[in-house]
C-alpha cells in the first residue's frame, strides 16, 4: 500500500499489483520493468481516456512552464488513474514518467522533500525507456524531466550528454540553462577530488558557456544567475560575478538590487547597503565592553586542547593560503551546545539579544555564533554569503595589523575590542598580511527591517529556493 495526502484531511490509497512489462525498442535491448498495474479490486478504465486526460494536463504544465500548488488534487487523481491504465507502451512510459515528476514538483511546493524525490526516483526508468523511444509530442520535456532525475541519483555524466543531445535537437534557452546546470554539478562534485583540479576547471568553464549562450537567447529568467555566479566563483573569476550581477539587476528586476550583492536567496523590500553603523545596535556595545571576558573564555578553551574545525563545505575553496578555522557555539545542533558550555558569558550575552536568539532558534541547522580564527597568509577570495535576512558582527579579539575587510567597495580593519557590522550578501573579500593569528567572534542575526513574525516564513523561503527545481521546465 502507498499512502498519499494531499491538504490536512484527504488520504489517497492506491492498492497495486504487480507484473513485469517487456518494452522494446528500436534503439535498445529489450528491458524488463517492474510497473504497478490495476488491482482487481479496481475499476478497468479506458487507457486511451487517461492517456488523453494525463495528455492535457501535461499540455497544460508545459505550456505554463510551472505546477500550481492548487492543483495537486487533480495531478494526484490523473497520476493514480494513469497508474491503473498502463499498457506498457511507449506513450504510457512518456506520460507515467512526466506525471510522477510533476507530482514531485508539487510535494516540493509543499515540503514534501522526501517525497518528492520517491516520485522523481521512481520515474527515472520510464523516462529513460521514454527518451531512448526517440521523438513524441512531450519528448523535450520528457528529456528535461529525466535529467532531472539523474541529477538526484548522481549519475551527472549521462546527465550531461541527455542535455548536450536535447541542445543539439532544440537548441531551446530552456535546455541551455539545462545543460549549465548538469554541467555545473558535474563540477562542483569534481571540485571535492583535489585530483581532478583540472578536470573540474574545465567543467565550470563549459558551464559558464552554456549560462553565457542561454542568457543571449533569453536574458528574463532570474534562477540562471546564481548558478551562473557560483561557477564564475568557482573559476576565481570575480570580475565575471560582478558582469553578471549587473546583468541580472538590469535583466530582472527586483531579484537582486545592486551588482555586488548576490545571494541565493534575496527577500525584497529590505535595506541594501554594505556596511552599518554599530551604534544602531545598542547590544554591539555590551560585547565591546565585554571583550576581554569573551577572550578569556577563548583562551580557556584552547589551553584544554579544543580543536578548531575546518571550515565546511564550499567555503574551504575559498581560502587561498594560509588557514581558516571556525568554532561554533550556536546553531549546528548538539555539537555548538556541548561547545556553548564551554563559553557561558559569551553565550549568555547573546542569548539576551532577540534578534540574535530567534536566529538560532528558528534557524539551528546554521552557524549563529562562532569563533572564526585565520592564519597570517591567509587570503579568503570574493564571495557573497546566502541570503539577504540577516546581518553579521565581528568583535575583534586578536587583530594583528595587516588584516582587512573589504564589503562590496569599501575596506576596513579590525581593531582589538571593537566590533563591524555588515551585510554579508554583500561580496566581500578578507586578506590577512600579518604576522600573528586574528581572531573574531561572529554573530549572524536578524537584519532590523525583518518583523519578528515574518522570520520563519523566510527561511521556510530559504530552503524552498534550494530544494525545489524550479528550473527543470523553465
Amino acid at each position: 500500500m502507498v499512502l498519499s495526502r494531499v491538504g490536512a484531511d484527504t488520504h489517497f490509497w492506491c492498492g497495486a499489483s504487480c507484473h513485469v512489462i517487456r518494452w522494446r525498442s528500436a534503439r535498445r535491448r529489450t528491458k524488463s520493468l517492474v510497473a504497478p498495474c490495476w488491482s482487481r479490486s479496481g475499476a478497468i478504465v479506458s487507457q486511451r481516456r487517461e492517456a488523453s486526460v494525463a495528455s492535457s494536463l501535461l499540455g497544460r504544465v508545459w505550456s505554463t512552464k510551472t505546477v500550481m500548488v492548487a492543483s495537486m488534487l487533480e495531478v494526484h487523481g490523473v497520476l493514480l488513474q494513469l497508474e491503473a491504465a498502463c499498457d506498457g507502451s511507449k506513450q504510457h512510459a512518456v506520460l507515467f514518467g512526466c506525471m510522477l515528476c510533476v507530482w514531485g514538483m508539487c510535494l516540493q511546493q509543499v515540503h514534501r522533500y522526501d517525497e518528492s524525490v520517491a516520485n522523481f526516483l521512481r520515474a527515472e526508468p520510464f523516462l529513460e525507456i521514454a527518451v531512448s523511444c526517440g521523438a513524441s509530442y512531450f519528448d523535450e520535456m520528457a528529456r528535461r524531466l529525466y535529467v532531472a532525475c539523474l541529477l538526484y541519483v548522481q549519475k551527472l555524466e549521462e546527465a550531461v550528454r541527455v542535455c548536450e543531445e536535447g541542445v543539439r535537437l532544440y537548441r531551446s534557452p530552456g535546455f541551455l540553462r539545462l545543460l549549465a546546470e548538469a554541467r555545473t554539478r558535474k563540477a562542483e562534485v569534481l571540485s571535492l577530488d583535489a585530483d581532478r583540479a583540472s578536470t573540474r576547471v574545465l567543467a565550470f568553464k563549459r558551464a559558464v558557456e552554456a549560462f553565457e549562450e542561454a542568457y543571449c537567447l533569453d536574458p528574463g529568467y532570474k534562477l540562471m544567475y546564481k548558478s551562473w555566479v557560483f561557477a564564475l566563483t568557482m573559476l576565481g573569476d570575480f570580475e565575471g560575478c560582478r558582469r553578471v550581477g549587473d546583468y541580472a539587476v538590469r535583466a530582472c528586476h527586483g531579484f537582486w538590487v545592486h551588482p555586488l550583492q548576490r545571494p541565493n536567496h534575496m527577500l525584497a523590500g529590505l535595506e541594501s547597503k554594505p556596511w552599518y553603523d554599530t551604534s544602531d545596535f545598542p547590544w554591539v556595545r555590551r560585547l565591546e565592553e565585554h571583550w576581554r571576558e569573551i577572550l578569556a573564555e577563548l583562551i580557556a578553551v584552547e589551553a584544554v586542547g579544543e580543536v578548531w574545525p575546518e571550515v565546511r563545505g564550499h567555503d574551504r575553496a575559498l581560502a587561498c593560503g594560509g588557514h581558516w578555522r571556525e568554532f561554533p557555539i550556536l546553531g549546528l545542533g548538539s555539537a555548538s551546545r556541548v561547545q556553548a558550555a564551554s563559553c557561558p558569558v559569551t553565550c549568555g550575552l547573546l542569548m539576551e539579544v532577540d534578534a540574535v536568539r530567534t536566529h538560532a532558534e528558528l534557524w539551528p541547522s546554521q552557524e549563529t555564533a562562532l569563533f572564526s580564527r585565520l592564519t597570517p597568509g591567509t587570503h579568503l577570495r570574493a564571495h557573497c554569503g546566502p541570503t539577504n535576512t540577516h546581518l553579521t558582527c565581528h568583535l575583534a579579539l586578536r587583530a594583528p595589523h595587516g588584516c582587512r575587510l573589504r564589503v562590496g567597495g569599501e575596506s576596513r580593519c579590525w581593531e582589538l575590542g571593537r566590533c563591524l557590522v555588515f551585510d554579508d550578501s554583500f561580496e566581500h573579500e578578507v586578506w590577512h598580511d600579518g604576522t600573528d593569528v586574528r581572531v573574531v567572534l561572529l554573530v549572524r542575526f536578524w537584519h532590523p527591517g525583518l518583523e519578528r513574525v515574518r522570520r520563519a516564513a523566510c527561511i521556510e523561503d530559504e530552503a524552498r529556493s534550494r530544494k525545489c527545481k524550479a528550473w527543470i521546465l523553465r
